[in-house]
């Protein structure tokens, strides 16, 4: 019984961090989004200087890819595990 109530935790626990993965994972893609039609406005404007801040946050939000590859890997490794339990 107590073993079944653990079970079904980390069961929810994970659906929960799935979840949250994929809400990341749209925000994320909206910032891109974002930038690109920021980019493609100063392009159309024929502003050739584009500011600090935007690299800034491109490098940030690419960091931020990374970190959501490996939870991903992670997640999926936690699956596997857990398919034969």
């Amino acid at each position: 019984m107590e073993a079944e109530k653990k079970l079904e935790s980390i069961q929810h626990e994970v659906q929960d961090l799935k979840h949250r993965r994929h809400q990341v994972g749209l925000q994320i893609r909206s910032f891109f989004e974002q930038h690109l039609r920021l980019l493609e406005a100063e392009e159309a404007k024929g502003e050739e200087e584009i500011p600090e801040n935007v690299h800034r946050r491109f490098l940030e939000t690419s960091e931020i890819a990374e970190d959501l590859e490996g939870l991903g890997r992670l997640s999926g490794g936690h699956e596997e595990m857990t398919k034969g339990q």
